[in-house]
């Protein structure tokens, strides 16, 4: 069964701090994107600094223990434990923190073929775990950047 800590550990954004895309006002922390997740709580915590690239040492513990528990929540809801590969369920969760928990687990069941509910059940989850590792990496990296394309495409007319 895969790791929560080290899917966690290997994910880019996690070490990727505070950053605005070029020529828009999206917002990102540590890859959790203001505009989709705009109730993480270290959202209040940045506001109150005029100059986020200069967090103190004590600010930046605070924040990198609500990613983690953000983080944590988001593998929880998609019961990364139950998924048997530990590259797919990395996949998964750097996923679900691009595009949500529902819609990548709609995703998952259009790719294994079963009624799309948005919710981690028991065939999602067993479906999953019986497929072809390699194709579904293949098939969730291109879906993954059909989704940042969109949404690239979307941000650029703000």
């Amino acid at each position: 069964m895969a790791s929560f800590l080290q899917a966690f550990i290997t994910l880019e954004e996690v070490g990727a701090g505070y950053g605005v895309r070029p020529g828009s006002v999206a917002e990102t922390y540590a890859g959790i994107s203001r505009q989709h997740s705009s109730t993480w709580e270290g959202w209040e915590i940045l506001d109150k600094i005029n100059d986020k690239r200069e967090l103190c040492i004590v600010i930046k513990k605070v924040l990198d223990t609500l990613v983690f528990e953000y983080y944590k929540t988001i593998w929880d809801t998609m019961e990364g434990t139950s998924i048997e590969s530990q590259r797919v369920a990395t996949s998964l969760l750097q996923i679900a923190v691009a595009l949500g928990v529902p819609k990548t687990i709609t995703v998952i069941q259009k790719i294994v073929r079963i009624p799309d509910t948005g919710m981690m059940d028991f065939w999602t989850i067993t479906k999953l775990n019986a497929i072809d590792e390699e194709w579904l990496l293949v098939e969730l990296a291109a879906r993954h950047e059909r989704h940042r394309l969109i949404l690239t495409a979307r941000y650029s007319q703000d």
